[in-house]
């Protein structure tokens, strides 16, 4: 770069590390970072030039909106500008990262609900990338993410049946692809396939604990929706993905090992051993709070606690009425030898139900059937 402009480039490269560090001010590194960048695009600059002083610019408002810095909101279509100039120009390594930084500028706070038009501009932005690179593994698996959040399951599964054979064994890639592939698996109903594609997974090597963890929490998951002689060593597999996610930094994984080593004893009837693992979460995340009630609802009323269990549950039903909430308080009320009541909840939901539901709601029918006898 001519030195003007390798001047304002150094300076991006100093100021976008300040903007991910908290004791920052990031409305200020932000503003020096935009200042920087118009003073590079003044005059003539040349194709490369433009493409790293607008890579910075992105990147500079991709990061500020992660850090919650108010007026980079105002900044995305700017950013969306810089990065549908940048990406088409820019290798394939470097491309994929202004790819996932596109989209962490569109939804910075994964607590919210994604909004669908920022993962159909995503998406587009996405297409295009995987038609020039069509060997490539990464941008396909952040791809089916993308789709997986639109419920576009089937479109996911294709796009991932045709990329995970290009990352090896053994590979972080590998590991994430196999997971969303499961997860795909399970939001189709197909525990049994998740479960066998997820075994098969597990026997490949691993880098790290955190990424069999991860692989773990989903076929654990998977084992739980299918009939009781299938589910092998739940809690031994339960167990160990708690240990392989002790330490990891995502509260979502982590709470899911912890609940599900919950779930699992509970499966053994052992409620006392449930209750005692559900009062070790410590945080439990705020869209997981009404499984978790209902789950210790159950393990209340396996220790003869039924009045505190119908507490739990209709505490989990006033933060989102389910399914299986539903199903939950009928056992309880049928705990209690409440039976009408019972009856009334189990008939008050859909005729049609997925097959996990309808089962659970048949054994709570003949088990009213039986005490009524």
């Amino acid at each position: 770069l001519p030195a003007p402009r390798l001047l304002e480039a150094l300076e991006l490269q100093r100021l976008l590390p300040q903007l991910e560090r908290a004791e920052e001010d990031g409305a200020e590194v932000l503003q020096a970072a935009l200042s920087a960048v118009e003073r590079g695009l003044r005059g003539a600059p040349s194709e490369r030039e433009q493409v790293e002083l607008r890579d910075g610019r992105a990147t500079a408002v991709s990061l500020a909106r992660a850090r919650g810095i108010a007026r980079s909101a105002e900044l995305v279509p700017l950013a969306l500008a810089d990065f549908a100039y940048v990406i088409p120009r820019l290798d394939l390594e470097r491309g994929f990262q202004a790819c996932r930084r596109r989209a962490k500028a569109l939804w910075p706070d994964r607590a919210k609900p994604l909004e669908p038009r920022y993962v159909a501009e995503f998406l587009s932005a996405q297409a295009d990338w995987l038609e020039r690179y069509p060997l490539a593994a990464r941008p396909a698996l952040v791809s089916a993410k993308a789709l997986y959040l639109l419920a576009r399951h089937e479109e996911a599964l294709d796009l991932i049946e045709a990329r995970r054979a290009l990352a090896l064994p053994g590979q972080p890639l590998r590991a994430e692809l196999e997971r969303l592939r499961g997860r795909l698996f399970l939001g189709q109903g197909r525990a049994g396939q998740a479960a066998e594609g997820l075994g098969v997974a597990l026997r490949m090597p691993h880098a790290r604990p955190e990424e069999r963890g991860r692989l773990l929490n989903v076929l654990v998951t998977a084992l739980q929706l299918l009939p009781r002689e299938r589910q092998g060593s739940l809690l031994q597999l339960a167990r160990q993905a708690e240990q392989d996610l002790r330490t990891s930094t995502d509260r979502s994984e982590r709470y899911t090992s912890q609940f599900n080593v919950a779930r699992a004893l509970i499966g053994r009837r052992d409620g006392q051993g449930a209750l005692a693992q559900l009062r070790r979460i410590g945080d439990v995340p705020p869209d997981s709070r009404a499984d978790f009630l209902g789950l210790e609802a159950v393990a209340l009323l396996m220790v003869g606690r039924a009045d505190a269990a119908l507490e739990r549950v209709d505490q989990g039903i006033a933060i989102q009425d389910s399914t299986r909430g539903r199903l939950t308080r009928a056992m309880v009320l049928i705990g209690l030898g409440r039976y009408d009541e019972a009856r009334g909840e189990l008939e008050a939901l859909p005729p049609r139900l997925p097959e996990l539901f309808g089962r659970r709601r048949a054994q709570l029918l003949r088990e009213l059937e039986r005490r009524a006898r």
